[in-house]
């Protein structure tokens, strides 16, 4: 029967998908799915409160994603780095009367509780991260709300920290309860407080997680302990109240698509439970998409189909009797699985409460929509959609030239409410710093760079044909600083902020960061307490097809930002500019409108209303008159009095390629191994090396094969073993920041051995240049992912931009006899460190992260320069 019921949701699924979605979805609530899980209580995780900001609050940090403020696909849609669009527009997790929305949603779709998601503090472990806004504010918002919530100790993914420590866990917990546990909207079950936390990726064992428990009930009482784990552990300890080991998630096979609920099959899971006396939940989810963060996920894990595939998973668990449902996730925006109601759930349908809709049906009930946050909580560009009237100006839609690469332009223009008014165009920007011309010295503008190193104004050429199109000069410094002198004042202090660069075809996500100082302190969640002075403006494309504009097309990138907060101009007229390896053409900002800089055109409307319209007109003489290229700021203003967000456009006036001024060609040498290598490899061929990795050209200023490994592990057995010393040169280049690459020599069972970590880090430490270290490996099962080695050495500085080509010439070395091993990085000796306990050497491992190049591999026995 079972089998049958999810063949009849699959017809419906059809169905569904092929229709045209409507503002209300009963028609899509499958009348035999009503109520089903009214008996049984269900839960929310994954309530992110990790949401930061600054735009409305200029105190908090910028937090778990990325916005350069500016429209996206329609006036009222911010632009931002995550998947789906929140319905109340862009919010910091702090703002109390979107946290009120958010509950009275929950409680409108019939959750019972929603579980807001909190980290320990790394260093000592007893706190958790932001508790003077995640608890009592919270609390105290849950109860005036009629609502309850409870917490999940995200102790799993703290690798690496004192928190894991059973004992530490324990006083963190009984601090904790303490502080929450008689609260009147903290969840309590069979009247005790429950405490959440997940056990995959973090199993310290039965004994210890018994006693941990045993220490947290003698001093606050009896607990609720729910746990996240594997069924067969956790359900050993005696004091474990309910489990939760499946997710829907894993039930959709990646390659087929196929749903198949013997995966992590509820069913098993609640009879393991039971058997112990425990209860028992399934974990489910609507839908799964990580793409935005590409470098964690690598699929979209399973489509909503419109809340069918939520009611599909309910329907199919309730059949085998769980003890509850946990959901995931409220609005976990960074894997796109969110219920919270958003604009675009399932490919923009008109319906944003299509979830809270679906659950309520399932709850036996009708979803009441709550009425909107207030308008002063919200952002002024979402107002239309909410009923506060027109807060957005309109979009840039397209811009193209006349007769391909003519005299003049065509500027698409968009707004939603009011008519379009004006467009102003402003060349170059009011402050710029653009790139001598090909073959020159002299930079041309009105900021000045003063610190920092650029490389020669070389001649690009164009994409798509034999064009010169411009110049740029390759930014050399991790940081060039640009100063725009006494009068930065007049641009007021949030100016529109851009930058082109040339466009890369092999790596179109490539950008540059730009610093400013705040005129507010910023507040870090971690480390805990600290304090920063100057805020970061990301000109980098999110992971999304759109983020690559048509102008990319021509050779040239371009972004524009608003800073999230008022700079202060005053105390730092300059601009630091983080971007190594970027070819700049222009730094630009652009000021307050000016009437003088209108388009004195007639648009041509699209509409009778005026919403849609079209500017024609020439390309100045001295834009046409002048090499190069030019850039061009481009920005519309409604009735209302609203100014969009600005484009800044590339203008190249598309000349005669001159060789003599591009950059040379770097030749590649052939690689020179001594006769005694016992691994020599320029990366022509993976035959020889075993597990996931590829080869994979670089063509940059040199045409070369590399060895790209990701998040995986991959080996190669010596052609014949070293007993002894070895030597092992290579080349090697992260893609990413915030990555760690191992390369380590093991025996054969692939449990001890030396080798070096280099970790690219965060880009504003170690001067973008990533920490380089020495490792021993000691291991009792061969050497895994997520395989600890102990250091060796310090970890300092490699002296070589991580992402920065060309690829850091390694050396390491170890001596069998001294016990002596050395690190060299570009000749440069980096790390030393001393072990004698291994001196047989079988296979060379390398540990990718998301991803590390390799190339020109040669391994010695012996010492060698």
């Amino acid at each position: 029967m079972r089998r049958l019921y999810h063949l009849l949701l699959s017809v419906l699924f059809l169905c569904v998908t092929t229709a045209t979605l409507s503002a209300q979805t009963v028609d899509k609530h499958d009348p035999k799915t009503f109520g089903i899980t009214k008996n049984i209580p269900v839960f929310c995780q994954e309530w992110h409160v990790w949401w930061g900001f600054s735009y409305t609050h200029p105190h908090r940090a910028m937090s778990h994603m990325t916005t350069r403020l500016t429209s996206d696909m329609e006036p009222w849609r911010m632009q931002w780095d995550r998947n789906g669009y929140p319905y109340v527009g862009i919010y910091d997790s702090t703002n109390k009367d979107v946290i009120r929305w958010q509950m009275q949603c929950m409680n409108a779709a019939g959750l019972d509780a929603t579980v807001v998601m909190i980290h320990p503090e790394m260093s000592e472990g007893i706190t958790f991260l932001n508790e003077d806004q995640l608890l009592l504010p919270i609390l105290d918002l849950a109860a005036e709300q009629n609502y309850s919530i409870f917490y999940m100790d995200e102790v799993a993914f703290r690798k690496g920290s004192i928190c894991r420590d059973p004992k530490i866990m324990a006083q963190r917990i009984i601090r904790f309860l303490k502080i929450v546990k008689d609260h009147p909207g903290f969840l309590k079950i069979d009247d005790k407080p429950v405490y959440y936390y997940q056990t995959f990726g973090y199993w310290p064992g039965v004994e210890a997680t018994t006693q941990m428990m045993a220490t947290v009930e003698k001093e606050v009482g009896e607990v609720y302990w729910m746990i996240f784990g594997d069924v067969n552990k956790v359900s050993q300890v005696p004091q474990v109240d309910a489990i939760i080991s499946s997710a829907s998630v894993h039930r959709t096979d990646s390659r087929t698509r196929i749903v198949d609920m013997t995966q992590q099959d509820p069913a098993a899971t609640i009879a393991v439970g039971h058997k112990a006396n425990k209860k028992v939940g399934d974990l489910i989810y609507p839908k799964f998409d990580g793409t935005a963060q590409p470098w964690r996920q690598k699929q979209v894990s399973a489509y909503g189909k419109a809340a069918q595939m939520l009611q599909r998973h309910i329907a199919a668990t309730m059949e085998d009797k769980p003890d509850f449902l946990m959901l995931s996730s409220w609005n976990d925006y960074e894997e796109g699985a969110n219920l919270e109601p958003a604009w675009d759930i399932d490919g923009l349908t008109d319906d944003p409460f299509l979830y809270c809709r679906m659950l309520a049906h399932l709850r036996g009930k009708t979803f009441k929509q709550p009425a909107n946050p207030p308008k002063e909580s919200v952002i002024p560009m979402v107002w239309e959609k909410l009923g506060y009237g027109d807060g957005a100006g309109p979009i840039i839609d397209r811009v193209y030239r006349s007769h391909q690469r003519g005299g003049a332009m065509w500027v698409n223009v968009r707004d939603t409410v009011s008519p379009v008014a004006a467009l102003e165009v402003v060349w170059e920007g009011d402050r710029y710093w653009k790139a001598a011309q090909p073959g020159e010295e002299k930079d041309t503008g009105n900021i000045t760079l003063t610190e920092g190193e650029v490389g020669p104004a070389y001649a690009q050429q164009g994409l798509l044909g034999d064009f010169q199109i411009g110049s740029a000069r390759e930014l050399l410094a991790t940081t060039q600083t640009f100063d725009l002198g006494s009068t930065a004042t007049e641009l007021g202090v949030q100016p529109w902020i851009g930058a082109a660069w040339a466009f890369e075809p092999t790596n179109p996500r490539a950008g540059i960061s730009i610093q400013a100082k705040s005129v507010n302190e910023i507040v870090l969640s971690e480390p805990k307490g600290q304090l920063r002075t100057h805020q970061t403006i990301k000109l980098i494309p999110a992971n999304k097809p759109r983020e690559i504009s048509e102008q990319a097309w021509t050779g040239w990138q371009s972004m524009v930002a608003m800073p999230p907060r008022a700079i202060d101009w005053q105390k730092e007229s300059t601009l630091e500019l983080i971007g190594r390896g970027r070819k700049l053409a222009i730094l630009s900002i652009l000021g307050q409108p000016r009437a003088s800089r209108f388009i004195d055109v007639t648009p041509e409307k699209h509409d009778e209303k005026g919403l849609n319209v079209t500017y024609r007109f020439e390309i100045p003489d001295h834009v046409l008159d002048t090499p190069g290229v030019h850039f061009a700021w481009i920005r519309a203003q409604d009735a209302a009095g609203n100014w969009g967000s600005p484009k800044l456009i590339p203008v190249p006036n598309f000349e005669r390629p001159w060789s003599e001024l591009k950059e040379p060609l770097v030749e590649t040498m052939p690689l020179d191994a001594s006769s005694d290598s016992v691994i020599a490899d320029d990366m022509q061929d993976k035959a020889k090396w075993q597990g996931k990795a590829e080869i994979q050209r670089l063509q940059r200023m040199e045409d070369r094969s590399v060895l790209v490994v990701k998040n995986s592990v991959i080996t190669r057995k010596l052609d014949q073993p070293i007993n002894g010393s070895f030597t092992l040169t290579m080349d090697m280049l992260h893609t990413n920041y915030q990555r760690g690459g191992i390369v380590v020599l093991l025996n054969d069972q692939l449990k001890q051995g030396y080798g070096l970590v280099w970790d690219s880090s965060n880009e504003k430490y170690h001067s973008g240049q990533g920490a380089v270290g020495l490792l021993k490996y000691d291991l009792t099962e061969p050497f895994v992912f997520g395989s600890h080695g102990q250091s060796l050495s310090p970890r300092v500085s490699s002296g070589h931009v991580a992402v920065q080509q060309p690829l850091a010439r390694m050396r390491l070395t170890y001596n069998a006899q001294t016990g002596d091993i050395k690190l060299w990085v570009d000749g440069k000796l980096k790390a030393a460190g001393k072990d004698k306990q291994f001196t047989t050497f079988n296979q060379l491992l390398i540990r990718g992260n998301t991803a590390q190049m390799f190339d020109n591999i040669v391994l010695r026995p012996g010492v060698h320069e």
